[in-house]
C-alpha cells in the first residue's frame, strides 16, 4: 500500500470514529440544558483538549497515517474548532498578533455572517 492510500484509510477511519463520537456527545447532552447548545460546547471544548494533549504527546513520533488519523480523521470529524484553535495558539505562540486576532475575529465572524448568507439565499430559491 502507497503512503498516500495509507493515509487516506486512515483519515476515513478516524473520521468515522470521529463522527460517531460527535453523535453520541451530543445526543446525550441534548437534554442537559434547556435552549443551550451543550452538545456543541462539550465537543469543540473536549476536542480543543484532546488536539492540545494528543499533539503534545506526540512529539513527531506518530507515523504520517496515525497523525492522519487521529488529527484530521477523528479529531477533524469530532469538530473542526479544535484545528481553528491549535492554528490559532500556533499565530499567538509565533508571537503575531495581528494576524492571531484576524483569524480570530474573521472566522468568527464571517463564518456567522456567511451561514446568515447561505441560510437567506437558500430560503430565497
Amino acid at each position: 500500500m502507497t503512503m498516500h492510500a495509507a493515509l487516506i484509510l486512515a483519515v476515513a477511519a478516524g473520521g468515522s470514529l470521529g463522527a460517531l463520537a460527535r453523535l453520541l456527545v451530543a445526543t446525550m447532552s441534548k437534554s442537559w440544558i434547556e435552549g443551550f447548545p451543550v452538545g456543541t460546547f462539550l465537543i469543540n471544548v473536549t476536542g480543543c483538549f484532546a488536539f492540545g494533549l494528543l499533539w503534545a504527546l506526540h512529539d513527531g513520533q506518530w507515523s504520517r497515517p496515525v497523525v492522519a488519523a487521529v488529527f484530521t480523521g477523528f479529531l477533524g470529524a469530532f469538530t473542526t474548532f479544535s484545528t481553528f484553535a491549535f492554528e490559532s495558539l500556533d499565530l499567538l505562540q509565533q508571537g503575531r498578533t495581528l494576524a492571531f486576532v484576524g483569524n480570530v475575529l474573521g472566522q468568527n465572524i464571517l463564518s456567522v455572517l456567511s451561514l446568515s448568507g447561505g441560510a437567506w439565499i437558500g430560503r430565497c430559491l
